[in-house]
């Protein structure tokens, strides 16, 4: 049977007989036990399935590299990286998938581990070009800059352990390889990782002499305020935008919490954090820098900070993280849709979920309402006049089963499933039916950020099929593939998603990346298109975009200004 869409992959269960937490401090041969009835499973899946999805076939091959990590198994371990490598198509991905687990393991099986550890990272990633892997390699110094094994425990015991407490020790495969990651993790990444990160960071250090070139200065399109154009409605469809920044369209929006209920705030509310806002916009944007390899002054705090937590200060600390990041994503969104263009007016369409775990809800009713704003929004968005939507957002079937898990409450992993599925298709039935009865409006959806394909995960909105509707991934400011984004079937066109400055609540000024970032780009681009020629509909914006994106690689860069000259407007 050939497997479409990740909702069609079987599910599995595992009896724990101790929390997860335990399973990372205790003795290893219960996690060794747990990693090979994950293979067994795995195993199973592949002689009754036809897999051709890589992030699946990935996830499956990264299972058994991580019971030969547990084991030292060297030889294990390389046939296992040597399979990653050879399935990707990315030539990034090619050279690194598995090469720090080659690296450690080696070092972890001589007689000076943590010396053989910076020897063994120096010698082998100096060998690599640079400018094909240096996306990859800031990446990989930013994880293991922070590794911190009491982070690694505090974290599961924030996520895991309340998800077997809730199911009677019973987790699904998923569950069971978190925690056979975490223990690689802590056992066998961690006591090498400041080692290889050291080498990490020289060979950055000594090949980060310039700057890439930009390309995207030229291909830019400003609206100066004499043009004659209509003002244009652009809806942001996220977390929460904080609207005195912005010209508010005549409708402002409307906004519903996690259940589906509807609430006044178009910004969420700062909760309990409103002294430490200065303190977590920090922390931050120094968690971005480091990703994207700056040591700020921001990006060492950072790791200073990650590094000396301790396991009961975890999960305050990503949950006030995880709020920030949804109080700060969907202004800097709108600040990135609406860049040169005066005629922009913003409608705030706001869904605040909660940023605690354990506040995430999901029944039936839930769905519903939800299904019903979906509605509600949209057709409020066509009695306003809005021409542009823009959706950094998604979920999807996998996203709804880890929130039934957490709440408990289902029999087994089967039922979860099934559960899921059903309540998913009610949202995304209505989604997707109340997008084609806007025809006039172009909705643009980010395609995420997990380097997976968002057709197969099944992601709403990003993996729906809708003449009105253009799914965006993101690449750099050179136009090279972003190390991070999805890909698939429906993302059909790539915009700058790596370091972009726009405002935050409060109206500072922050880079962040992301195909969050990479997807309002596009629907800038849009707006000003629907500013000059309001007679485009949602279906002819969406194909003037495509027809004069330009062709890098395997991937389809938003050209605005090309866009402009094929719709006959003359460009500033």
């Amino acid at each position: 049977m050939i497997i479409n869409s990740r909702n069609d992959l079987p599910v599995y269960d595992h009896r724990l007989e101790a929390r997860p937490s335990e399973l990372l401090t205790g003795p290893i041969e219960p996690v060794l036990l747990l990693a090979e009835q994950v293979i067994a499973n795995d195993a199973k899946t592949l002689a009754d399935f036809a897999i051709q999805d890589r992030t699946t076939r990935e996830e499956i091959i990264n299972h058994r590299l991580a019971a030969a990590l547990l084991r030292t198994d060297i030889d294990a371990v390389k046939a296992a990286a040597s399979e990653l490598r050879a399935i990707q198509d990315r030539g990034d991905r090619k050279l690194t998938m598995g090469l720090i687990e080659e690296i450690a393991v080696e070092a972890l099986a001589s007689h000076d581990p943590a010396a053989s550890a910076g020897h063994l990272a120096e010698a082998r990633l100096s060998l690599l070009p640079y400018n094909t892997v240096d996306a990859w390699m800031k990446g990989e110094r930013a994880t293991l800059a922070t590794a911190n094994p009491d982070l690694v425990l505090g974290q599961v015991r924030a996520s895991l352990d309340p998800i077997a407490e809730k199911n009677g020790g019973l987790v699904d495969q998923r569950t069971a390889a978190a925690v056979v990651a975490a223990r690689v993790a802590r056992d066998r990444l961690y006591p090498v990782a400041p080692q290889i990160a050291a080498a990490l960071a020289q060979i950055i250090d000594v090949n980060s002499t310039g700057s890439r070139t930009d390309i995207w200065a030229t291909r830019q399109v400003t609206l100066d305020e004499s043009l004659d154009a209509k003002p244009i409605t652009i809806a942001i469809w996220d977390s929460g935008v904080d609207m005195n920044l912005f010209t508010p369209a005549t409708d402002p929006g409307m906004a519903i919490d996690g259940e589906g209920r509807r609430v006044p705030d178009l910004l969420r509310p700062t909760q309990g954090y409103t002294e430490r806002l200065p303190e977590l916009l920090d922390l931050v944007k120094g968690l971005f820098d480091l990703r994207a390899g700056q040591m700020t002054h921001a990006a060492v705090a950072y790791q200073s900070k990650a590094v000396a937590l301790k396991p009961e200060e975890v999960k305050e600390f990503i949950e006030a993280l995880g709020f920030m990041v949804n109080y700060v994503h969907s202004t800097h969104v709108a600040g990135i849709a609406v860049a040169g263009n005066p005629f922009a007016r913003i409608q705030a369409v706001s869904m605040h979920f909660p940023h605690r775990q354990e506040d995430m809800k999901l029944d039936r009713a839930i769905s519903e309402r939800r299904a019903t704003f979906y509605r509600e929004a949209i057709k409020s968005m066509q009695a306003a006049g809005t021409r542009v939507v823009n959706m950094s957002w998604r979920i999807g079937p996998e996203f709804f089963e880890s929130i039934l898990a957490t709440q408990g409450g289902t029999a087994d992993a089967i039922e979860r499933k099934q559960l899921a599925a059903e309540l998913f298709a009610i949202e995304k039935r209505a989604l997707e039916k109340s997008i084609r009865a806007a025809p006039d409006i172009l909705f643009v959806a980010g395609a995420g950020n997990e380097g997976n394909d968002a057709s197969f995960s099944d992601y709403i909105p990003a993996g729906l099929s809708i003449p009105n509707l253009i799914t965006v991934g993101a690449v750099d400011r050179a136009g090279r593939e972003a190390i991070f984004t999805s890909v698939g079937g429906t993302v059909v066109i790539y915009a700058n998603g790596v370091e972009i400055e726009a405002v935050v609540p409060g109206g500072q000024r922050r880079a962040f990346s992301g195909t969050s970032m990479a997807s309002p780009q596009v629907a800038n681009a849009a707006a000003k298109l629907a500013a000059m020629r309001p007679e485009l509909s949602g279906a002819q914006l969406r194909q003037l975009l495509i027809d004069t994106a330009t062709t890098e690689g395997r991937v389809e860069l938003l050209n605005p200004r090309e866009a402009f000259a094929k719709a006959g407007i003359k460009a500033a």
